[in-house]
């Protein structure tokens, strides 16, 4: 319907030109949810009344009606502002009415779904101006308007609530900090992901009597996209039976990976599946190589037969392992490569000389505190740096217990 409003002029009251429709309120992802602007008026109405409430009023653009209601077209603010301010202008288009200068746009159903028309307007979207379109109803009357950088600030918050929900479940199912016990070890890890959400993950389970499976992984790529990876793998590791053993896992694990996303995710990883009765443990380095141990006051890179290729490469791959005996006082450092590869303000990187220091002087100490105490030196050294990517790794100790048999 039309409002009508007094606009005075030097000598009489005239009738306002605009007319509104109602805004969509409801909650849902129908397109006309993100409209706008809701004025239009009537192809008849003169030019000068139309740029004139429109200024009133600090709309950006109005939709233009035949007489039945129908949509138009419509008129921009900033181009009646443009034609207007040229000498004379006024005097000129006195009675001229908007069927002259009236633009057409692209029309969409107001019930449309939002990411519908998201994906048909997506040039629009990476262009640098402004584009609008007319929303109609099942008659074709008008609806509203919407902009092109409406739907950038609404697919804006989309993300932003995205990535919460994707940061709260990653955080339940990649831990920031956490501790587990055995009969015969300790291990502390962390992670620590640079962009709230990230492609770094580790999982610590026992995977039948007295034999314990420690997985660590980077993903490539950050965010959201890599986060979706992680969270899976993270669940499969959960959920998966290990009694047919690790290597069915493992091969598993890759054709899963490279049958849901086509070679365009791949995961470098580690699977350490430690057997305390025996105090050995069976190591499957799918293009990782970040596993060192600290023996006799030495950091030495596990020597761990690296010919697996990373999972999600190739359709079929038959993991090879190698073995570890670790003894009483050894400590086990498993890491992703983001925390050799972080740098400083001074271009400097954070080295494994420095994580050895961290190790020697508290190779006594609890396992939790060689993990607190490598985090407080790691963002001691990066200073203001921001974090260039995902930071995860795992200190396991080793102690004298024995298992009962």
């Amino acid at each position: 319907m039309i409002a009508v409003t007094e606009r005075e002029s030097t000598e009489k009251v005239t009738q306002r030109v605009l007319g509104s429709t109602d805004p969509d309120t409801q909650k849902h992802q129908r397109i006309s949810r993100i409209a706008s602007e809701y004025c239009f008026a009537p192809r008849t109405a003169h030019i000068l009344d139309v740029a004139d409430e429109l200024q009133a009023l600090g709309a950006l653009a109005a939709g233009v009606v035949d007489e039945d209601g129908t949509t138009a077209g419509i008129v921009e603010s900033r181009e009646l502002t443009a034609l207007l301010s040229r000498p004379f202008a006024r005097d000129v288009m006195r009675n001229h009415t908007i069927s002259d200068i009236i633009k057409a746009v692209r029309t969409f159903s107001a019930n449309e779904n939002i990411f519908n028309i998201a994906e048909q307007i997506t040039d629009d979207l990476k262009g640098n101006s402004t584009v609008f379109y007319l929303l109609a109803d099942e008659s074709g009357a008008f609806r509203g308007i919407f902009s092109s950088r409406d739907m950038l600030i609404y697919l804006s918050g989309v993300t932003q609530e995205d990535i919460g929900l994707a940061r709260k479940l990653q955080s339940r199912l990649v831990r920031e900090k956490d501790l587990v016990c055995g009969n015969t070890f300790e291990i502390a890890s962390s992670s620590m992901t640079a962009k709230g959400v990230g492609g770094d993950f580790y999982h610590i389970r026992t995977v039948g009597d007295d034999r314990w499976l420690i997985s660590m992984g980077d993903v490539a790529g950050k965010g959201i996209a890599a986060s979706i990876v992680t969270s899976v793998i993270a669940g499969v590791l959960d959920m998966f039976d290990f009694k047919n053993g690790l290597s069915l896992f493992i091969k598993k694990l890759n054709s899963y990976i490279y049958t849901t996303f086509e070679s365009e995710k791949f995961v470098t990883s580690v699977f350490l599946e430690y057997d305390e009765r025996i105090r050995s443990m069976r190591v499957c380095d799918a293009g990782h190589s970040h596993v060192f141990v600290f023996r006799d006051n030495r950091l030495m890179r596990l020597s761990t037969a690296a010919r697996n290729l990373p999972l999600g490469i190739i359709p079929a791959l038959d993991p090879v392992f190698s073995r570890f005996t670790p003894r009483e006082d050894d400590i086990l450092l498993v890491i992703t490569d983001g925390l050799i590869e972080q740098e400083n303000g001074n271009g400097q990187v954070y080295s494994m000389n420095r994580v050895r220091d961290i190790l020697e002087r508290h190779r006594e100490s609890a396992v939790e505190t060689i993990r607190d105490q490598l985090i407080k030196d790691f963002h001691r050294f990066r200073g203001a740096h921001h974090l260039t990517d995902d930071i995860t790794f795992a200190v396991m100790k080793f102690n004298d217990q024995k298992v009962v048999l």
